[in-house]
């Protein structure tokens, strides 16, 4: 499909860039542009009956609408023949339409590059309409991607990445040159990876989202979650994504049967990387980019107003940003693959918080790694990556663990030691809630308590059967259960109450029942203690108990050893039922 591009000289910097990168897209165009057609010594617009067959000759003529261009008799004159012959007019709106073209252009729709933030989206929409197709692809916001992967699948777990090259694993574009496809300088992408960890099951759960359509990816497990890994198992540390011509099910089916034994088929896919859920409420991918574009591009900014870039985005917890939730903005230049800045952005506030964050790569390529030529998976084997993990750090260094992460270790080793038993959670604290416990892991009650940010060094999880035996003793009535307590630090957990395997209360435990979502509500609970006791502290202890009353929250605040204030909150987190200021 042949295309006429009229422009004015003064413009041509800017032709010149569209021109190129039209003809390095996926759109079938040859571009006619004088400077290359013409010959050296040719005078423009010599021969009126050779332009005119010329413009006639092809599908559509591109104006670059501009001040410049408006007053151009040759983009006139060229305007006029293809009209006069038929040929589709194309707008290029570089600059607002002169008073005097404005008729000229009426009714049609028009791609507008005014905006320098815009240019991908407008090349975007220049090549469809080059094409005469409706416009392709369907820009999201990362919130409606993270919806449309909730409505869809209902992912197990909780969120804790949402980026264009993911954050559990690292995700490569199969056509690597092509990365400006994901590009969200406006706040918008056509792709996105958001990832989801289910705690207790030890699984992440990555889902592509690519022109508003949900792709499931292949779940990792936590690697840690099985003593030895499982046979014929491999660490994913990336998995190509093909948004042009995905290989489809029966193709991958047929390369399987014909493969036989020389198909390796990955059993289970580990990924080293520790999830750290977002858990509080973000800003939107539009509000964080535009705040950090406003300062790239501002007139003290390091980015030129012109520059040719492309923006990738990623919100998560990470080592860089001491795993304090963070929106990290990634400028990068489409020759290179490492970013030429990137900007930290807090999602609560939307206010910069890192003006030169590490640099970001594109595809992995860092990576030392061996690509599978028939599932594009970029894989390195256990033995390998065990080997390499003895000299690397992945992942944050951990100052103790979540509440979902100590519940996640005590069921499973329950699981693991006894099988056929079923069991609930009870009560769940830092030092015990039957009778006070320490483990030599941690070596001191203050050590074991939980920081600002919900880790705490250890964690006491009770757990009951869900077999309960109603007993009368003394004329009392009780109620009796097995009994585990675990106590689980960053070293491991272990079963702590040997001689005492049953637990009698004077209530049954269903008589006080704790939230489905109790993980949401033990933080909720925590973000409502603080603000009501509004007292500076340094660590602070948790218990969940389970009283005839009603389950409720029971919190103490530490500031140079001794307690500050205590604060009691409803088993949902939603009130606070009683605090003080002091100890």
């Amino acid at each position: 499909m042949q295309v006429f591009v009229s422009y004015s000289s003064r413009d041509k910097d800017f032709v010149r860039r569209l021109v190129g990168d039209l003809e390095r897209s996926d759109a079938d165009v040859s571009l006619w542009l004088d400077e290359r057609e013409l010959r050296v010594g040719q005078a423009i617009g010599s021969n009126f009956q050779d332009l005119e067959a010329t413009i006639a000759r092809c599908a559509s003529l591109m104006v670059v609408v501009s001040q410049a261009s408006a007053g151009s008799f040759w983009v006139e004159r060229e305007i006029q023949i293809a009209r006069s012959t038929g040929v589709r007019v194309l707008p290029v709106l570089l600059e607002d339409v002169p008073v005097s073209w404005a008729p000229s252009f009426a009714g049609l729709a028009h791609a507008d590059f005014r905006r320098h933030r815009e240019y991908r989206r407008s090349l975007h929409r220049l090549i469809c309409a080059i094409e005469d197709v409706p416009v392709r692809g369907r820009f999201l916001r990362a919130k409606e991607a993270v919806a449309l992967v909730k409505a869809r699948y209902a992912p197990p777990g909780e969120l804790f990445g949402v980026s264009q090259q993911g954050v559990g694993t690292l995700y490569s574009l199969a056509n690597a040159e092509d990365w400006e496809f994901a590009d969200a300088m406006n706040g918008t992408s056509r792709f996105w990876i958001t990832e989801f960890c289910d705690v207790v099951g030890s699984w992440i759960h990555p889902y592509a989202v690519v022109d508003g359509g949900v792709q499931e990816l292949p779940k990792l497990a936590l690697q840690g979650s099985d003593p030895v890994p499982v046979a014929g198992s491999a660490v994913v540390m990336s998995c190509a994504l093909n948004h042009r011509a995905a290989l489809s099910e029966e193709r991958a089916s047929a390369i399987l049967e014909q493969g036989g034994d020389e198909v390796t088929r990955i059993t289970k896919r580990y990924s080293k990387f520790r999830p750290l859920l977002l858990q509080e409420a973000f800003i939107d991918s539009a509000e964080a980019i535009d705040v950090a574009t406003n300062y790239a591009f501002g007139l003290d900014g390091p980015l030129h107003q012109e520059a040719n870039l492309f923006v990738l985005s990623c919100l998560e917890r990470d080592k860089h940003t001491r795993g304090i939730p963070t929106w990290k903005i990634s400028f990068f230049d489409p020759a290179l693959s490492m970013s030429v800045l990137a900007v930290g952005v807090d999602p609560r506030t939307g206010a910069i918080r890192d003006l030169d964050l590490p640099r970001e790569f594109l595809n992995a390529r860092h990576l030392p790694s061996r690509i599978d030529e028939e599932t594009g998976n970029i894989v390195l084997s256990m033995h390998t990556l065990l080997k390499a993990l003895e000299t690397k750090i992945w992942d944050l260094p951990k100052r103790g663990l979540t509440a979902a992460e100590a519940v996640g270790m005590a069921y499973s080793l329950l699981s693991e030691q006894e099988p056929s038993c079923q069991w609930q959670l009870a009560f769940l604290s830092n030092t015990g809630v039957v009778r006070p416990a320490v483990s030599p892991v941690v070596g001191s009650a203050g050590k074991a308590l939980m920081h600002h940010d919900g880790t705490a060094g250890q964690w006491v999880v009770e757990m009951c059967g869900t077999n309960v035996t109603r007993i009368t003793e003394a004329g009392r009535t009780g109620y009796r259960y097995d009994y585990r307590r675990i106590m689980c630090t960053v070293q491991g957990a272990a079963v702590d109450n040997e001689d005492e395997r049953h637990l009698v209360m004077t209530s049954p435990l269903a008589a006080s029942p704790i939230p489905g979502k109790w993980l949401e509500a033990c933080d909720r609970a925590r973000k409502a203690a603080a603000r009501a006791v509004e007292v500076p502290y340094a660590l602070i202890s948790v218990a969940l108990g389970r009283p005839p009353s009603g389950a409720s929250w029971f919190f103490r605040f530490y500031g140079g050893g001794e307690i500050v204030a205590k604060a009691s909150v409803s088993a949902d987190g939603e009130r606070v039922l009683q605090h003080d200021g002091g100890g």
